[in-house]
């Protein structure tokens, strides 16, 4: 099973294929708002992710309401930091 950390990159990157002042569709706004939820509950005192609402729909649900792709990557690094795991240095 993926990490959420590992989950919230490769959408990063996904939406980093969008130019920047485009569209998101509102799918992956459903998958953004998923994952940062599950990462609010794995870090609940985070202050970060305490303060970042969940996207919405725009009209029709077609894209997501308000956020280009620049916005919403953005948004999933900050997540992305918050739950990054610690380095092992190898310990296992």
């Amino acid at each position: 099973m993926a990490s959420t950390y590992s989950q919230i990159k490769q959408l990063e990157e996904s939406v980093g294929q969008y130019k920047a002042d485009a569209n998101v569709e509102w799918s992956v706004g459903k998958i953004a708002n998923a994952l940062i939820e599950q990462a609010k509950q794995d870090k609940p005192d985070n202050i970060v992710l305490g303060a970042i609402d969940p996207f919405e729909p725009g009209p029709n649900e077609r894209y997501i309401s308000g956020q280009t792709a620049g916005g919403v990557r953005a948004v999933l690094a900050q997540v992305a930091t918050a739950v990054k795991p610690p380095p092992s240095f190898g310990l296992v």
